[in-house]
């Protein structure tokens, strides 16, 4: 009986943070709607802010202004929608990147920091062929994820991950993603098919 409840316990948190990543995508789509581009990555420096606090405003969620980063959340502020409820160890727990909870999903480096002349941005949603099979954020433990990148990918999920794609759809992927996306045939899943 214990093994049934205890699969049942982990179906149930995968549809959970499937249902966390479609909320996120919302926010992306407001996003994408309002500006034309996805979010940018943002970094540590250069006062840029993190893809999670760009939606923040579609999303509800209260940003603070700060020195370090162009915006923040607060310590002290639960955001678990940014969270897997599998994840017991979700990466900046207790900072302003992800509130007091931390985070669980990294986003796709190679669509999230696109160089247009001095100004970077997120890619624009057209320049994804196939928008459906190019990941926008996953299950990580951290924030930016390259291709295959077992260091950052998190398995929370029975050997498999669960990804926003850019179509803003969630679903789960069966690991190794190397098998699904065919070796070198890199810009499936990762990266853009056309400029």
């Amino acid at each position: 009986m214990l093994p049934a409840l205890n699969k049942a316990r982990g179906k149930a948190k995968e549809a959970g943070c499937r249902n966390n990543l479609k909320q996120i995508g919302t926010g992306f789509c407001s996003y994408v709607t309002d500006y034309d581009y996805l979010p940018k990555r943002g970094s540590g420096g250069g006062n840029i802010p993190y893809w999670q606090h760009q939606i923040a405003p579609a999303m509800g969620w209260q940003v603070f202004p700060s020195a370090s980063y162009g915006m923040a959340f607060s310590v002290y502020v639960d955001y678990p929608i940014l969270r897997c409820p599998s994840d017991t160890a979700p990466f900046n727990v207790a900072h302003n990147l992800g509130g007091k909870g931390g985070l669980s999903y990294g986003y796709n480096n190679n669509i999230s920091s696109i160089a247009i002349g001095v100004v970077t941005w997120g890619c624009k949603a057209t320049q994804m062929m196939d928008p459906s099979n190019t990941f926008v954020l996953m299950d990580a433990s951290a924030g930016a994820v390259t291709y295959n990148n077992a260091v950052t990918i998190k398995l929370l999920h029975s050997n498999a991950v669960n990804m926003l794609w850019g179509d803003f759809h969630a679903s789960s992927v069966k690991y190794p993603l190397t098998t699904d996306v065919g070796g070198a045939a890199l810009n499936r899943y990762w990266t853009l098919a056309r400029d």
